[in-house]
Parts: C-alpha cells; structure tokens; sequence
C-alpha cells in the first residue's frame, strides 16, 4: 500500500468510527399516527402524534426519536442539534413498511372554474364533526321540509338508493310551486357557528333528473352561497361559508322550489359540515398522479394550462390550478400535492442521524441546511422531491429540490445504504460558493432517475475529502423532472467547476448506467484534485465526458483515460443488473464488475475481492 493510500485509509478509518462511537441512545420517544401529545411519549403504548410536538420538544444529546413503521405524517422535521456526547437518532420502530415523512396534501375536492380548467379546494386543516347522522345510519330525524301552499315535498329515508350503507336521505318533488322558497330542505338540530370562521358543507347527490338548485345558506349567521347543479348520476359537492356572525342556531337550509322537476326524487347522502381553516403555503411543487404513474408539468401563468396534468399554483388565490379533460379527481385515484419546503430541515444543526426513514413528496430538498457537520444519512428512502419555486431569484421562476444537500460550511457528513429516486436536481450533493468543505462521504447507495446523481461546487472555497464511492446511479435525466425543466440535462456526476482550493475529491467503485447527456461533466476547472477510478461506465449514448479541454465520446474511452489520466483501472460496460425493471440492481454473477472495485476504503478493508456499486 502506498503512502498516500495509507494516509486515506486512516483518516477515513477514524472518521466513520466517530459516527458510532458517538451515535447512541439515552432515552426514546416514540411517535405514531394514533398516539397523542399529551403522552409521555417514551414508551410505544404511550406515544406522541405529531411533528409538531416532535419540533418543539426538547431532546438531550443520545436521545431517540423514533416513528412508527407503516404510518405517514405530513410536515416538515426542524432538526435538533446532538453533541459530541450522543447524536439526536430519527428513526423508526416496529414491523412493517419505513414510516412516511412528507411534504404534501392530498388533494380530492375540485372546481370547474373554466371549460378544462379546475381549482382546488379543501387545502386546509379540518375540525371536528358538526353533523350527526351523516351517513343517514338512523332516521333522518334532523332534517324537515317545508313548503308553501303553491308546492308539496317530502324527506325521507332511502334504504334502496344511497351512496354509501346504510342509506340515504331522500327528498321527493310533488309539485314545485313558483320559487324556489316554495321548497326548503333544512337542519332542525342547532349548531353553534362563530364569525369569521369558515365552515366546508358538502355531500354527495344524484338526481333522477338533473336540475339546478336555488341558493343555500347558513342559517342566522349571513352566510350562503351560488346555486349548485344536481345531475343523474351520484356526485360529491361542497360549499364553504364564512360565517360574518356569530350565533347558536346555526344550520343548512337548501331551496329548491320552482326548478326542482315535479314527479322526481332527489337523494343526499354523506353529508358533513365541518370548520375549516386554510394551510397557507406559497408553492407547489409538483402534482403526483396515482403514486407515480405520472407527474404534472408546472406552468408559471395560467395561458399555458393547455394540456392534461399542466398545473400552477395561484399565490394570490392560495389554490392550484390544473388543465384536465374531466374533474381530476375522475382521472386520477391518487393526487399528491407537494409543497415547497423541506422535508427534514437542518441548517446549522450537527450531531444528529436520521435512518430507516421514507421521505418522499416534498418540494423542496429531502433533507436541506447549511452549515452542518456530523450528520449521517443511512438507510434512508428519499423519493419525489423537488420542483418548488426557489426563492431569492429576481425572475422568481427559478426551480430547485436535492434528494441530500449539504449548503455552505459543513464537514463530517455521511450518507450511505441510501436509496434515492426522482429527484428533480441532484440526488447527493454538497455545494458552496466560498465556504469550506471536508470529510463529507456518499457511499454504497442506489441512485436512478434523477437529473444529477451527483452534483459538487465550491468555486471559491476550500474542499477536502469529498468521496463519492460504491455507489450504483441508473439512467439521469430520465426522471420526471427532466422534461418539465427550463434547462434539462441529465449527468450522473456534475462539478460545475473544480475548485483551485481542492484536494482529495475522489469518485471510486462506482457503477454509472446511462444518462441523458454527459455522464461524467467538470466543465471548468483543472482535474488536478479529482482522483476518478475503478468505475464502471456503461452508456446507450455517444457522449461521454464533458471538460474544460474538450469532449469525449464512450468509444474514446482509451483516449479518456490517457490523455486524463482517470479512470486508469476503471471500464466501459454493461454492468449487468439482475432485474432493472423491478429496480434489482445487484450483480449478475456474470457481471464485469464482480472483483474490479478498489479494496482500500475501511468499510471494505477487509475484502480483497470488492465489486463495483453498491453493496447489495
């Protein structure tokens, strides 16, 4: 071994050993979707709810924040600092599934505001339950209808035609007089309302023949609302009222004389009335349809929703717009809604791990902050994340969102065993622009579908020991980001620019499958600091690597590596996964790559006989 190979494995040695020699648990709390915050939190029968109260507890350095498997919160984590005595551990407990950490809401309640266009609404936290009966599951004892002399009505319960067990209300039209007051369809049971407050009412309705209602109303409190149309089949309607007075009386009443059809039924069912109060953020990201079956494509104005998923989020009426043929909600059987903000939220933390978590449908970054050190990433599953608006940019129409960053002055980071997929930049990075960098380590983690696998910058700081090793990064730029960028690309590795003020930045044992435009890009700066070996490349492509000195294609590969001097053990072939279409991607006992990687990295130290890619 020579001295330089030395030198690198001691210090790597020491510095993966300090994450697990410090990294252990004093007490720990615990968290699930059917806990509650008044708990203590420290035992899994006593377990919190929220992220809320996740944020603003205060944990001593060792301490455990552990999430149910199988269970999903929405929000974002604000990450507390451990120490050089014991990390703050996020992680998980129990069988099952990686609990779900997310920046996203589910959107099912939507508007024709124009023909193919259609706003949201319900983006919001609901209260509790104001109706009883909802589901017409007893007599219909809380509702009446009056008439006037002109018309005749009656209300009753349906146990043949309902939208749900056990049945419906049902409302019948004898005879539907000469306005629409001639009909009222309203609560008896009084409910308190307060003003200023919004209430959402809504319903599912089917008609045996289609008519338009007269207004509705929240009764004593000056509150209705447009008439709403009835057709023949059963469909979800809604309402929000705000309330400009306060009262104990409170109720709905519906009018539907003179245009109700004489002779024809009407049926209600699932009918809820519940406060309501608007989640306030300032972007969309991206819309996910059906779990990925497919993306929307965000626009900036609303001329431009002119074909199916086009969406934009309209910061002036806090609601998204989307283009679709039909009611979203008829298309897709899953809408996920992401929300511009990280998921995990760190700047200036340390000390801290996070592992065996899922973060997916974020906006912004998966985990995201500056000024880190000590933080480890492991077995982790980051997936969907990015597309939000990036703020700071004067034209405002600048998109953003990394599976892994680390910003500004960080050092001591670890990401690894890691599986990160459609990410709409890079999946692992740590950028900079004059700050300093050291010991930050990506290894044997899975990477594909994403615009960059790996993206580094620091132009005018100081870098040291920025390794990117073991790691297996499939197809970039093949994601869903790339074809709704303004400046698609497609790079497993992107150094924008290598910094003067660099040294050992080293990008070895890897597996690059494929990518969209260059899979190796430094486009300036000298190759002085990189030390880029024992790869394996495969590309569909021609092109290949992208330098300050020129161009090379995948059939100058022999060229590549003399008149560079990289990748002198590296090659240039199909790695041979066993199932790509199922995301397998392990070797193939045949594969090429099988005893090709560099051995002189601790956590393979002692295997003379290392693979190239991930360890899997």
């Amino acid at each position: 071994m020579n001295l330089f190979k030395k030198i690198l494995f001691i210090m790597t040695f020491v510095l993966c050993n300090c994450y697990s020699q410090r990294c252990y648990s004093r007490t720990s709390y615990y968290i699930s979707n059917t806990g509650n915050d008044i708990n203590s939190g420290k035992t899994p029968q006593q377990s919190w709810k929220t992220l809320s109260k996740v944020n603003t507890y205060s944990f001593s350095p060792g301490d455990s924040i552990l999430f149910k498997c199988g269970d999903r919160w929405s929000g974002k984590i604000i990450s507390q600092s451990g120490d050089s005595t014991g990390c703050i551990i996020y992680g998980a407990y129990g069988n099952g599934e990686k609990p779900i950490l997310c920046q996203s809401l589910e959107i099912t309640d939507w508007i024709e505001e124009s023909p193919n266009i259609w706003r949201s609404i319900g983006q919001g936290v609901y209260g509790k339950e104001i109706f009883s009966n909802k589901d017409i599951s007893f007599n219909p004892d809380n509702w009446k209808i009056t008439y006037s002399t002109d018309a005749d009505a009656s209300v009753s319960k349906s146990l043949k035609e309902y939208y749900s067990a056990p049945a419906g209300l049902k409302i019948e039209c004898r005879k539907s007089g000469d306005s629409f007051s001639d009909i009222k369809l309203q609560t008896v049971n009084a409910v308190n309302i307060e003003a200023g407050k919004i209430y959402e009412l809504s319903f599912y309705a089917k008609s045996s023949k289609a008519f338009e209602t007269g207004p509705l109303y929240l009764n004593n409190c000056n509150a209705t609302c447009s008439p709403i149309f009835f057709s023949d089949v059963w469909t979800k309607r809604w309402i929000q009222f705000r309330a400009t007075m306060s009262t104990k009386k409170g109720g709905i009443q519906m009018l539907f004389g003179r245009n109700f059809p004489e002779g024809e039924v009407l049926y209600i069912d699932d009918i809820s009335l519940k406060e309501f109060e608007y989640r306030s953020f300032s972007d969309v990201g991206n819309i996910i349809f059906n779990h990925g079956e497919s993306c929307g494509n965000k626009v900036w104005e609303k001329k431009d929703l002119n074909k199916q998923g086009d969406f934009l989020y309209d910061i002036n009426e806090q609601c998204l717009k989307v283009y679709s043929t039909k009611s979203p909600d008829i298309c897709y059987y899953d809408i996920q809604c992401t929300l511009s903000d990280h998921i995990i939220s760190e700047n200036g933390k340390s000390y801290i791990v996070y592992e065996n978590l899922a973060l997916k449908n974020g906006g912004a970054h998966g985990i995201g902050g500056g000024n880190t050190h000590h933080i480890t990433v492991r077995n982790c599953d980051i997936s969907y994340i990015g597309g939000g608006q990036q703020p700071g940019h004067s034209n405002g129409r600048v998109r953003y969102g990394n599976g892994v960053e680390f910003w500004g002055d960080a050092h001591d980071n670890l990401v690894e065993n890691c599986k990160i997929w459609e990410i709409y930049d890079a999946a692992l990075t740590n950028q900079a622009y004059e700050d300093i960098q050291y010991n930050i380590i990506y290894r044997n983690n899975v990477v594909w579908n994403s615009e960059y696998s790996f993206e580094f910058f620091n132009p005018r700081g100081t870098s040291k020991n920025i390794q990117f090793i073991n790691n297996t990064c499939i197809n970039a730029g093949y994601g869903w980001g790339h074809i709704t960028r303004p400046n698609p690309t497609g790079r497993h590795i992107c150094i924008w620019e290598c910094p003067e003020n660099a040294s050992n930045i080293i990008i070895e044992n890897n597996i690059f499958y494929n990518a969209l435009q260059y899979p190796l890009c430094i486009p300036k700066g000298n190759l002085s600091p990189m030390k880029i070996d024992h790869n394996c490349w495969y590309q569909k492509d021609e092109k290949f690597a992208n330098f300050k000195t020129g161009n090379y294609g995948k059939d100058e590969f022999t060229r590549y590596q003399k008149e560079t001097g990289l990748d002198a053990n590296s090659i240039m072939a199909d790695p041979c996964f066993v199932n790509m279409s199922e995301n397998n991607y392990q070797l193939d006992k045949n594969s090429p790559c099988i005893n090709k990687g560099n051995p002189q990295f601790p956590f393979v130290a002692n295997d003379k006989n290392v693979d190239m890619g991930a360890l899997r």
